[in-house]
């Protein structure tokens, strides 16, 4: 099997939107970008993935159920929908996350899809994009790891919850000792300049 490279879009719903039920920091900002990465990763023979939450709406990660986080990504609702400024292409892999009522629902390695994805293409780099990084982006980064992918977190194409740079640097931090590539640009292969 060849390491095709795979290009993950993380939860780019409208809940996670600036006007979402659970807002990221100016998530829309990179949505051009976003769509270029794409767009250049599918010219390339990328695979390309979008995850989502796809909550019931008795999730035990919600308040009412004695959980976190308020409502957010119930499935079939508007605010699981994806951004509709995104320009997914028809080749796109959409693995949906935190679709029982127990569990977090922060890693798409959560479906076996996700796994089975990442096994059949061992050693491939995983580049991830999306939101939100202290959650959503982290678990999918460290469980690339775990399941044979070298992840590349592509930090202009992130964006987390927090406005604190000091929680920032301590994720990226951990992502970097726990052996994912942390890039400050955006790679060429996405789209990105030279």
């Amino acid at each position: 099997m060849s390491a095709t490279p795979i290009l993950v879009v993380v939860d780019m719903q409208r809940d996670f939107m600036e006007e979402g039920a659970l807002p990221t920091v100016e998530p829309s900002s990179m949505i051009a970008e976003l769509n270029a990465a794409m767009e250049a990763a599918r010219e390339r023979g990328f695979t390309i993935v979008a995850t989502r939450d796809w909550h019931p709406a008795d999730h035990e990660s919600f308040q009412k159920s004695g959980g976190v986080w308020p409502d957010h990504c119930v499935a079939s609702t508007p605010g699981a929908e994806f951004h509709p400024g995104l320009r997914f292409p028809e080749c796109v892999v959409v693995v949906s996350k935190g679709s029982e009522r127990a569990g977090l629902g922060y890693s798409p390695f959560e479906n076996p899809a996700m796994v089975d994805l990442v096994r059949r293409h061992a050693g491939a780099t995983v580049y991830v994009t999306g939101v939100a990084l202290e959650y959503c982006v982290r678990a999918t980064c460290l469980d690339s790891l775990k399941y044979g992918g070298r992840p590349v977190a592509v930090l202009p194409l992130i964006r987390a919850v927090s406005r604190d740079e000091a929680v920032v640097k301590g994720v990226e931090e951990e992502l970097t000792a726990a052996g994912v590539v942390c890039v400050p640009q955006v790679p060429p292969e996405l789209g990105g300049g030279s």
